[in-house]
């Protein structure tokens, strides 16, 4: 296997609320079931809530392709942000930094990164009650919860965890129903950065939840009976630092949506969505469903599916929520700004909002992390 030299730094966030990073290297390769409406919806990462900025965007549209780096004739795009807008379901204190979310009926697993505490949140009152707790605390700089899902059977919560340090061990922790401390469930030698998650829906008898590895630039299965986990993929269209990195912390393979046999990804520094044909565990070759696109998807983060078939995903870097439109590529620009805070996760209620965590990552004392719900036309 062919290895390079990455630069991949963590993030610790002080008291103050201002930003450290601390960078380590580490070797990479090159080389969020359905939200249907149904009661379990996986996602992908103080104030009052106020209304988003309404926009019409339309970019760059191509259809699927295997040439990560093309363009693309221009797309037709709608008007989106009409009838769009952002709420605060509830606020959280500076420093909690919510990331990771999945929806269980009327209430939502939220998890914290930089503490390893998952709280549950009312989508009905913004009321909060303690859920899980990692089995540490993530050592300062170096480590943090990501992504959480729902088993297929609804019998256990899944965690992801980052770490560049040998004093926390990365992998997928598996938590009770019913909460409590988590356990390791699924780890790998070469996973370091797992963040988003995505169970196989048709696979109930034997489930397979993929991950997504941000500073390795792939993708792992883990058997969700045993928790053993075998590397799927890597692709240079899943490592971070690409064209549409910010330059201080390189993110690659982030937020998952699986749906039929596809499995969709969306990696942040490279500006796209791409899907990956999965058959018997094995990826056939990413297929672009839309970017590279620098202007709109530069920081797309956690992804979700419409009931029309569009996919919607948040771009952390800009407070954005975005529609990708997967057959022709067109992306439309639905809400900026307003509730939305560095948006990391989001996932479709069962009343058909958007659920999102506001990660409040690069915004300090002002910011404003908490648990916002996003209505689009």
């Amino acid at each position: 296997m062919h290895m390079r030299a990455q630069s991949v730094c963590s993030i610790f966030v002080l008291a103050t609320s201002s930003l450290l990073f601390a960078c380590v290297e580490s070797g990479a390769s090159s080389g969020t079931g359905e939200d249907d409406g149904t009661t379990t919806t996986a996602a992908t990462t103080g104030g009052s809530g106020s209304g988003g900025d309404d926009a019409t965007s339309t970019t760059t549209g191509n259809g699927p392709s295997t040439t990560a780096g093309s363009g693309g004739d221009p797309g037709s795009g709608g008007s989106g942000g009409e009838g769009s807008g952002a709420e605060v379901i509830s606020a959280f204190g500076a420093g909690e930094l919510p990331e990771g979310l999945v929806l269980r009926g009327g209430e939502a697993l939220v998890g914290m990164a930089m503490t390893g505490v998952i709280e549950s949140v009312s989508l009905s009152d913004g009321a909060r009650s303690a859920f899980g707790q990692l089995p540490f605390t993530p050592p300062a700089g170096t480590s943090f919860m990501t992504g959480l899902s729902v088993s297929l059977d609804g019998l256990s919560v899944q965690a992801a965890f980052a770490s560049f340090t040998e004093e926390a061990a990365p992998g997928v922790y598996t938590f009770p129903a019913d909460g409590g401390e988590g356990v390791l469930f699924g780890s790998h030698p070469e996973m370091l950065f797992p963040n988003g998650l995505a169970w196989d829906p048709e696979e109930l008898l034997e489930p397979k939840l993929y991950v997504s590895d941000s500073a390795l630039g792939a993708i792992f299965v883990v058997d969700g009976l045993t928790g053993e986990t075998d590397l799927v993929v890597t692709d240079p269209i899943l490592l971070g630092g690409g064209p549409c990195g910010s330059g201080d912390v390189e993110v690659g393979a982030n937020g998952l949506y699986y749906v039929g046999d596809d499995l969709y990804v969306a990696s942040t520094d490279q500006g796209v969505v791409v899907r990956f044909d999965i058959n018997d565990g094995e990826a056939g070759p990413p297929q672009i469903v839309a970017g590279p696109d620098c202007d709109l998807l530069a920081g797309i983060d956690g992804i979700s599916r419409d009931s029309n078939g569009t996919y919607i995903g948040v771009v952390n870097r800009a407070d954005r929520v975005v529609r990708i439109h997967p057959e022709s590529g067109v992306v439309d620009n639905e809400l900026e700004g307003g509730a939305l805070d560095f948006p990391a996760s989001i996932a479709r209620s069962e009343d058909g909002d958007f659920i999102v965590t506001s990660f409040a990552l690069e915004s300090g004392a002002e910011g404003a992390p908490g648990l916002v719900r996003v209505i689009l036309p």
